[in-house]
């Protein structure tokens, strides 16, 4: 399940001189839950020498380069805002292809997000991590 999670965290202000007011401070926080929140966007390409075991493909002539991307940000932690990509991914300075790296927290699982127009590749080391996004990205 995804949603948000309503925080609240408290602070105790108090001094050790013995005094008998306590004084706390509060504040409330909304933490944006996704399906696949524990996992961890990484930098290099350390994942493209694992063996991947399992594997999406999305294609569709109207799939757009920024539908893919919202896609990815609505399933993934730490997607970022603007599409990034080396100079062998754009044209005249537009994106044309994005490559994402992520590993779960605890398994270690590696994921790896290929995208380009009118197509979504997805690679991974877990099934379970495959059929979450096939689920998410279906219901959108």
């Amino acid at each position: 399940e995804y949603g948000d999670i309503d925080v609240t965290i408290v602070v105790d202000n108090n001094t050790s001189s013995g005094s008998k007011l306590q004084q706390k401070s509060a504040k409330m926080i909304k933490l944006p839950l996704k399906p696949l929140s524990l996992h961890t966007r990484l930098n290099e390409s350390s994942l493209e020498r694992r063996k991947t075991t399992s594997k999406l493909r999305f294609t569709g002539n109207t799939m757009t380069l920024s539908m893919i991307h919202q896609w990815i940000q609505s399933i993934f932690p730490e997607v970022p805002q603007k599409l990034l990509g080396d100079e062998h991914d754009n044209i005249n300075g537009v994106i044309t292809e994005c490559k994402l790296y992520y590993e779960n927290v605890f398994s270690k699982a590696g994921v790896i997000i290929e995208f380009h127009t009118k197509e979504l590749k997805i690679e991974c080391e877990c099934i379970s991590t495959i059929a979450i996004i096939k689920e998410n990205i279906t219901r959108l």
